[in-house]
């Protein structure tokens, strides 16, 4: 049976206007992983229809997250719109109690973080190399993959070749949330997942590389 993958669109302001933002490549990695993506539009007031409709979900990237939703003052979080935060995060918990599976990518990560309870670095890009947005399609750092991790049964390597634009990262992690990678340059946490529902997060951006297409494949059969 094809499934359908929700995809929340992203909140973009652009000359005075508002748009529902979301770069092809999620959907271009969903539809060729025989997955029918479904764009969940930002603040739609039918939220509930989608969440029915879908079997399974993608946060992806965007600006940085309030970092009042984790109960931090802001000091390095950048373009942060608290409205849009609330209404991701409230959606990422309504879809919990579903038990439907959920990955998060780069802010869908630490989206999912902070939904369990987690918190965030919110500017490390002094001390690292990982916030080189020009280069969404190089595959710049390795990380570490965890024994038994997800991503070790979907990739059967110990490393992994990955993209990086991001400039914050898990500090803390949410309760019941397990590092499933971290990178070889400085130790940063890379992916997580739950210890028993079906929520992954990858700090990086998969939907930019044709190698990790097995990633998008492994969570649309699964």
């Amino acid at each position: 049976m094809t499934r359908t993958i929700g995809i929340f669109a992203q909140r973009r302001e652009y000359a005075g206007r508002l748009f529902n933002n979301l770069a092809f490549d999620y959907i271009r990695a969903i539809e060729e992983s025989w997955g029918i993506p479904i764009i969940i539009p930002a603040f739609t007031t039918h939220l509930e229809n989608y969440l029915d409709m879908c079997d399974a979900y993608v946060f992806p990237g965007g600006p940085d997250i309030d970092p009042s939703l984790y109960g931090h003052e802001k000091h390095g979080a950048r373009g942060v719109v608290p409205e849009y935060d609330r209404f991701l995060l409230s959606a990422m918990r309504r879809i919990f109690e579903s038990g439907k599976p959920i990955l998060g990518i780069c802010k869908g990560m630490q989206l999912l973080n902070i939904a369990h309870g987690g918190t965030l670095k919110q500017d490390i890009e002094e001390i690292t190399h990982h916030f080189q947005p020009e280069r969404w399609y190089e595959e710049i750092d390795s990380v570490r993959v965890i024994s038994a991790s997800f991503l070790e049964t979907i990739y059967e390597r110990s490393t992994i070749e990955v993209n990086s634009i991001h400039h914050q990262a898990v500090d803390s992690l949410g309760k019941n949330l397990k590092i499933s990678a971290r990178s070889h340059h400085d130790d940063e946490i890379e992916a997580i997942e739950h210890m028993s529902l079906p929520h992954y997060g990858v700090q990086w951006h998969p939907e930019y590389l044709g190698g990790h297409r097995k990633l998008f494949e492994w969570f649309v059969k699964n």
